[in-house]
C-alpha cells in the first residue's frame, strides 16, 4: 500500500537524516526490464511455496516438487528433481518440504536448505552452500536432525551475515 499523505518519512544518509517530501516516496516503481515464465507447478505438491532468488548470472528457483535454473534472459539451463539435488545426504535421509533459496553477493555463493524426513524416523533440515556463483555447480551439503518426527521444523526461513548461516 502506499505510504500515507500524513507519515513521517526520511531518509537516513551517511550521519544525515533529512526529510522527504511525500511525493518522493509514492512514485511508481519502474517496469521490469524482462519478463518470463519461472518454473510451473506440476501439482504434485499442494501448496507448491514458490521461493527464487538472484545471483550475477542465474535466477534459482524452488518449488517443494523441484528446482529450476535460469539464465538472466529466462532461458532454462537446469531442471532438478529434490533428490537429484540434495543426492550428496541420501544415506541422511529425503529432502520433504519448504525450500529456500538466497544469494550471498558478498561471498559470490548460494545457500539453501529445506526440511529433510532422516533415515532415523527424525525430522531435520539439509541445508546447502555452493562453491562458486555458478548453482548449476558443485554444492557443500550437510544435514542437522531437529529431533523427533513429533517436531516438524516448519517452514525454517533462512538468514545470513559474513560470519553465519541462521536457520
Amino acid at each position: 500500500l502506499p505510504v500515507g499523505k500524513d507519515a513521517k518519512v526520511f531518509n537516513f544518509g551517511e550521519d544525515i537524516i533529512t526529510p522527504l517530501v511525500m511525493d518522493q516516496v509514492q512514485k511508481a516503481s519502474p517496469n521490469p526490464v524482462k519478463k518470463f515464465p519461472g518454473l510451473q507447478d506440476n501439482s504434485a505438491v499442494i501448496p507448491p511455496d514458490v521461493m527464487g532468488a538472484a545471483g550475477p548470472n542465474h535466477l534459482f528457483e524452488t518449488l517443494n516438487s523441484q528446482y529450476e535454473i535460469f539464465s538472466k534472459t529466462g532461458s532454462v539451463v537446469s531442471t532438478l528433481s529434490l533428490s537429484s539435488f540434495w543426492s550428496g545426504l541420501s544415506s541422511v535421509g529425503t529432502a520433504y518440504s519448504d525450500p529456500h533459496v538466497v544469494f550471498d553477493a558478498i561471498t559470490n555463493k548460494w545457500i539453501t536448505c529445506i526440511i529433510a524426513q532422516l533415515s532415523n524416523g527424525h525430522y531435520g533440515i539439509f541445508v546447502a552452500g555452493s562453491l562458486t556463483d555458478d548453482p548449476t555447480g558443485n554444492w557443500y551439503e550437510y544435514s542437522f536432525d531437529t529431533g523427533p518426527s513429533s517436531l516438524l521444523p516448519d517452514f525454517p526461513l533462512l538468514g545470513y551475515n559474513k560470519n553465519w548461516v541462521v536457520i
